[in-house]
This record gives C-alpha cells, structure tokens and sequence, in this order.
C-alpha cells in the first residue's frame, strides 16, 4: 500500500501544476477578451478586469503546493503567472488613473 501512495504522490502535483497554468490562461483569455471586445458580455464587461485579482490566488495555492513538493519548472511558472495576474488589475487601474483621471 504505500508503494501505491509514492507513485501516485507526485503525479497529484503535476496535476496541482497544470490546474494553476489552467487558471492563468483562463484569466488571461478574460484579459484579452476586456481589451479587444470579441465577445460582448454588456453589464458583466468589468467583470473581466476584476476577475484575476479573486481567482489568481487559488492558482497561486495550487502553484506553491505542488513546488513545495516537487520544485517543477511548471509550479515555478504558475506561481509567477499567477502573481502577476493577481498584481495586474491594480497596476492597471493606478496607472489608468493616473494618465486618464478618475
């Protein structure tokens, strides 16, 4: 039985890994969807800016689990993915109104 354990231990962190990268890429599809408009989605259009700074943390646990555990290159690149989705809509919104005005 533990034999079964050590196996399958590592491939539930590459999982974690992958689930971070997922949660990056889906949160830089709704980026990239607020800025070009390629689907409307009229009264749910902030939505989308906001929309990283809640979600990228649960990518960022995952991210840091699995490279605590395996220290993988894809942790590593989920945690930095996901950090600075979480960082970007507040960078965005400073800088926004501090060229445009409030």
């Amino acid at each position: 039985m533990t034999n079964s354990s050590k196996v399958e231990q590592p491939l539930i962190f590459s999982v974690l890994s992958i689930i971070s990268i997922f949660i990056a890429v889906v949160a830089i599809l709704g980026l990239i969807n607020f800025f070009t408009g390629i689907i409307p989605l009229g009264e749910y259009h902030g939505l989308q800016m906001l929309a990283p700074f809640f979600i990228a943390p649960f990518g960022l646990v995952s991210a840091l689990i699995s490279f605590i555990k395996r220290k993988s290159n894809i942790a590593l690149f989920g945690m930095i993915s996901n950090i600075v989705l979480c960082i970007f809509p507040t960078v965005f919104n400073f800088v926004a109104v501090l060229f445009f005005g409030p």
